[in-house]
């Protein structure tokens, strides 16, 4: 599937050669992240869900990867994901719902961030984390730390950001 996806990005889209083994290397690894030695990577990303993409990007961070990297692999994902779904490979799409904030030095705890830091920020939409609320996870550039906090419907305001450091 892997494979296949490739030769479309390059073939179809265009891409160069180097966009094609990048992405190819983003989703080998997501794969053998995802299935260990029990799965191939093909195989996990068919049933891979969007907790196993969060989980991944959690540990991508615990693991010291930068948060362009993060939101490459994210990319990387999202048009794997959505390929499969327009080439009827898969029927779910478990990166759609996710959302990257901007990547600029300008994001501040002005614009709302836990943090006066740099850094990205993932939203997940409404009923997409398995509840009624939306799910926000900053991820602060340089500073291997996560924050968190989940808006429910019915609350009037949101909660404070918590540290997962």
């Amino acid at each position: 599937m892997i494979d296949e996806f490739v030769t479309y990005f390059s073939a179809i889209l265009g891409r160069s050669s180097r966009t094609c083994s990048e992405y190819a290397k983003e989703l080998r690894q997501f794969g053998q992240w995802l299935g260990a030695d029990d799965l191939t990577a093909d195989d996990a990303l068919a049933v891979a869900t969007r907790g196993d993409v969060q989980r991944y990007i959690s540990y991508c961070a615990d693991a010291g990867n930068s948060a362009a990297t993060r939101a490459r692999k994210i990319s990387s994902l999202r048009f794997f994901y959505n390929w499969a779904l327009e080439m009827s490979v898969l029927t779910v799409n478990p990166v759609a719902g996710i959302y990257i904030g901007p990547t600029t030095a300008s994001v501040t705890k002005i614009a709302n961030r836990p943090v006066d830091a740099a850094g990205f920020l993932v939203v997940l939409a409404p009923n997409e984390t398995g509840s009624y609320g939306v799910l926000q996870l900053f991820f602060p550039y340089n500073a291997g730390s996560i924050y968190s906090r989940q808006w429910n419907w019915g609350s009037t305001d949101w909660p404070a950001w918590r540290s997962n450091a």
